[in-house]
Formats: structure tokens, sequence, C-alpha cells
């Protein structure tokens, strides 16, 4: 999500895409991601555990997602200075174009 969330903003401010201004928006991208991840990866955690109900690791691993998308949409919000419906339409599209990369690119490659 991070190298897809990046250039939707730098586009939406009307900056050229260079190195230079690619690099700030990634970094805010990748913190928002790390912190996905984490509750993702604890998550994973419970559903391993016999001892633990599965529900609470979904309950987790929603959270997390939750907590991503709601502050992306108010990261795309408060740089595009954009409505919630067009913040949120950009959240969306960033996520789907990550998790579309993610079945058509990465799958394949782990299942070999």
């Amino acid at each position: 999500v991070p190298a897809l969330g990046r250039p939707m903003l730098i586009r939406g401010q009307g900056k050229r895409i260079s190195r230079d201004t690619l690099r700030a928006p990634f970094y805010a991208q990748c913190y928002l991601a790390a912190a996905c991840a984490t509750f993702l990866s604890l998550g994973q955690v419970v559903f391993q555990r016999p001892d633990l109900p599965n529900a609470l690791g979904a309950a987790i691993m929603m959270g997390g997602a939750v907590w991503f998308l709601v502050n992306q949409t108010r990261w795309f919000r408060r740089k595009l200075t954009a409505s919630w419906q067009t913040s949120a339409f950009l959240t969306a599209r960033a996520t789907a174009y990550a998790l579309a990369y993610f079945v058509v690119l990465i799958m394949p490659v782990a299942l070999i």
C-alpha cells in the first residue's frame, strides 16, 4: 500500500513525481503500514495457538485493518484537503490495487 498510496497523493497535489517528492509520503505510508502489519501478525499468532479462540485473532486483525483504513483516509483528507468521500475512495483504490498486485504478482511466486 505505501508504494501505491504515495503516487496518488503526489498526483492529487499536482506535483511532479520524482524521487524527492515521493520520499516523505512513502515514509508516512510505511509508518501506517507497520502498525497494521503488527496487528495482522498478532492476529495470526492467535490463530496458531489452539488454546486461544480464532474469533480473537480475527478481531485483532480486523481492528488493525480498520485502524489502517481510517487513518489512511484521514491522511489523504489532510494532505489533499479533500472531502471524506474522496479520501475514502482514494484509500479504497490504493488498497484494492495493493491486493490485486499481491494476488497477481506475489502469490504465484510464493507458491513456487
